[in-house]
């Protein structure tokens, strides 16, 4: 019989056992998001087993084997790199009791950006959509590619996000034409504004609005956005607009 306590990292898995004879562990990695990023979260697979044995010479052996599966056809679910495994064993002996300890751990590689995503090397991925949508539309597109509206979270960020926007000076007739949907709103209350995550806008640590912002005209300007030249907007949140959807750095 075995005990076992399973602690789950972003990007890792930490399996912790102690056994006393040959046993097998089956295992599903669900990476650590916040409650807010359930929709984007990507469920893979994988078969852990570790089996331990003793030799004729008295000796503790430890065989541990990873098996994973992906969905091959989709392009978010494609990884960087190799998965590694780490494994420790242990012998302690009470008494006439003998233990043996077991430490794995798993690490899995980041998940390979979805199509049409640029890096920008330590900051992140980014995509900028000219397909007008509201609000909320442009939320589920991002969270369908396994991302987010863009949460900006340095004046280094802007400069990237607006450095793209440029590249696009005509996306629309009117005034919508220089403004982009980005992650953030005050719909639940007013002026206590959030990132699309669920975390207080002061939380990202850069709040930086543009002059007489956020107006809130008419009380109906609850989503976020961002000028080409200028920083953060508060605008109507069924405006059809250009958006920016962004994955993270692992």
């Amino acid at each position: 019989m075995a005990s076992s306590m399973l602690v789950i990292m972003k990007g890792r898995l930490f399996l912790h056992v102690v056994c006393m004879l040959t046993y097998f562990i089956h295992v599903i990695m669900v990476p650590s998001v916040s409650s807010q990023q359930c929709s984007t979260i990507r469920l893979a697979p994988i078969k852990f087993s570790i089996s331990t044995s003793r030799n004729t010479t008295g000796h503790w052996t430890a065989q541990l084997s990873l098996q994973h599966s992906g969905d091959k056809f989709n392009s978010g679910d494609q990884e960087t790199g190799a998965w590694e495994v780490d494994l420790e064993q242990t012998t302690e002996i009470l008494e006439d009791r003998e233990t043996v300890l077991l430490e794995a751990k798993v690490t899995a590689p980041p998940l390979k950006a979805g199509p049409d995503y640029e890096l920008v090397p330590g900051v992140g991925y980014y995509k900028f959509h000219m397909t007008l949508k509201p609000w909320d539309e442009a939320k589920k597109t991002c969270s369908k590619e396994g991302g987010h509206l863009v949460i900006l979270n340095s004046e280094r960020e802007l400069e990237v996000v607006q450095g793209i926007f440029r590249r696009y000076p005509k996306v629309k007739d009117g005034w919508e034409n220089d403004f982009a949907l980005v992650g953030f709103h005050d719909m639940y209350k007013e002026g206590q504004y959030q990132t699309v995550l669920g975390a207080s806008l002061e939380s990202t640590g850069f709040v930086k609005w543009a002059a007489l912002e956020p107006s809130d005209k008419n009380k109906v300007e609850n989503c976020g956005c961002i000028h080409r030249n200028e920083p953060m907007y508060d605008v109507g949140c069924n405006n059809l607009m250009a958006f920016f959807c962004e994955q993270e750095l692992w």
